[in-house]
Order: structure tokens, then C-alpha cells, then sequence
């Protein structure tokens, strides 16, 4: 499941570098159909990307509790 949620991540990047770019913005219709895709995927690419964030923040405080206290705190946590 991880493995799907960074291929639409990444497929996000890919939408927004090409609308970005000259030659979609003077086609109406690849436009739109772009835009749509990139707005169907903001939500989950999103929840996603804070899921990561969070993901981060525990192993960070994870590794705080094990080099910054002892045993007994660490338990007691």
C-alpha cells in the first residue's frame, strides 16, 4: 500500500511540473484533463504526505527517548 500511495505522490510531481510547462498550457483540453487528474489526487497525496510526517516526528522522538533517558523513564513513557 505504501508502494501505491509514493507512485501517486510522485505521479502528482509529474502533473504539476507539467502543467507547468508551455506546451500543456497552450492545449486546453490535455489541460484540463491534467488538472483534473492532479485535483483528484491532491487529497490522498496529501494525507499521504503528512502520514510521512508524522511517521518522522515518532521515530525521531523514538530515538530521543532511548539516548536521552533511562530505562526506568523510558518505561514509565
Amino acid at each position: 500500500m505504501i508502494e501505491q500511495l509514493r507512485k501517486l505522490e510522485a505521479r502528482y510531481e509529474e502533473i504539476e511540473h507539467l502543467l507547468g510547462q508551455q506546451e500543456t498550457l497552450s492545449d486546453s483540453a490535455s489541460y484540463n484533463k491534467l488538472a483534473k487528474e492532479l485535483s483528484d489526487l491532491k487529497e490522498p497525496v496529501f494525507l499521504f504526505r503528512d502520514f510521512k510526517k508524522l511517521e518522522q516526528e515518532i521515530g525521531g522522538l523514538e530515538h530521543l527517548l532511548r539516548e536521552k533517558h533511562d530505562a526506568d523513564f523510558t518505561e514509565m513513557a
